[in-house]
């Protein structure tokens, strides 16, 4: 294995622990002791942002969070940039995935690398490449509004952690 792409589905399911959780625990464990990458593109962070956001409903702090417990696991963002663009339409016209979807087939198909999803249609259009945990293809999830509330300033270990991401500027 050359690495794992993780979707923001797959991602959400650990950060949450919902059913499959355990399953996405023992890939990402499997790349880390192998020495393998686990890949993310660039727009995986601002799903999971998203989906904690407007659909949970989580505080701004507890997204913070949630979005350093992620990277703590080792995931490095890989770019399918603008060549890939047209990777992504092409994916886009086959299987009909939006292009966020299909912006970590690309990404799991440019690395040659199996794909981690708990997204029954992404799954599908990924094939072999896929693998599937928790979910339930017969459940669709609506969006909530964002609910208002305080600032992710107020996690307690905002300072220290915006302090190592302007570091890395």
């Amino acid at each position: 294995m050359s690495g794992l792409v993780v979707d923001a589905s797959a991602a959400l399911t650990l950060l949450r622990e919902e059913p499959g959780a355990e399953v996405v625990r023992h890939h990402l464990r499997d790349q880390i002791i192998a020495g393998e990458p686990i890949l993310v593109p660039g727009l995986f962070w601002l799903e999971v942002v998203n989906v904690l956001a407007l659909q949970y409903r989580y505080p701004p702090a507890a997204i913070v969070e949630a979005v350093y417990e992620l990277e703590r696991v080792g995931m490095t963002t890989a770019e399918v940039g603008r060549p890939g663009v047209l990777a992504v339409i092409d994916a886009v016209g086959r299987s009909r995935l939006t292009a966020y979807e299909a912006a970590y087939l690309v990404l799991a198909e440019s690395v040659g690398a199996p794909l981690l999803t708990a997204d029954a249609q992404l799954a599908s259009a990924a094939g072999d490449r896929a693998i599937l945990v928790g979910a339930d293809p017969g459940v669709a999830e609506a969006s909530a509004p964002y609910a208002s509330g305080p600032s992710w300033a107020d996690w307690k270990g905002a300072a220290v952690y915006l302090g190592e991401l302007r570091a890395a500027l």
